[in-house]
């Protein structure tokens, strides 16, 4: 697969970053920067895009980066379809693994590639190493789950009539 920062289609949010899929010490990783705002406190971890994490290929590592607190977390695909809660969230499915089944180390990522070219996940799937990244214009057809305030909204009227 080729070394690229990897976009999905979220509706209302268009094309967004989700991390970089690139080799570290030649051992496919993908990696992504982490924000307190990222955390899931429901589960006490951190979440990872389904459709990016069905599109990883097997054996490779899952770095998140908290460069505020000089720390990095290091896990794998099949840890996350193991132990992880699969959730629907931010108009998408994801993975939220706990905290618990990462790997914690401090200190700063080395080694890690800059300047990667952007595409879509779409994209990079199709191409792997054939041709050039080149980030797409149109949404894919897939991920049709019901927006949170939509839920919410539903979930009021079900219990204002039901409980």
């Amino acid at each position: 697969m080729k070394n690229a920062v990897l976009t999905i289609w979220i509706p209302n949010q268009k094309f967004v970053k989700q991390g970089k899929y690139c080799l570290i010490d030649n051992k496919p990783c993908f990696v992504a920067n982490m924000t307190a705002q990222k955390w899931f406190r429901n589960y006490g971890g951190y979440s990872i895009a389904k459709r990016i994490l069905d599109a990883l290929p097997r054996g490779t590592k899952i770095i998140y980066k908290r460069i505020d607190q000089q720390q990095y977390f290091i896990t794998n695909k099949t840890k996350f379809q193991k132990k992880g809660i699969l959730v629907s969230f931010g108009a998408h499915s994801q993975w939220v693994l706990p905290l618990k089944n990462w790997v914690v180390k401090h200190g700063v990522l080395k080694n890690e590639p800059k300047d990667l070219p952007v595409i879509s996940l779409d994209k990079w799937t199709k191409t792997g190493a054939s041709s050039p990244p080149v980030l797409a214009t149109s949404p894919p057809l897939e991920d049709f789950s019901i927006p949170n305030d939509v839920r919410l909204r539903l979930k009021k009227v079900w219990e204002a009539k039901y409980a």
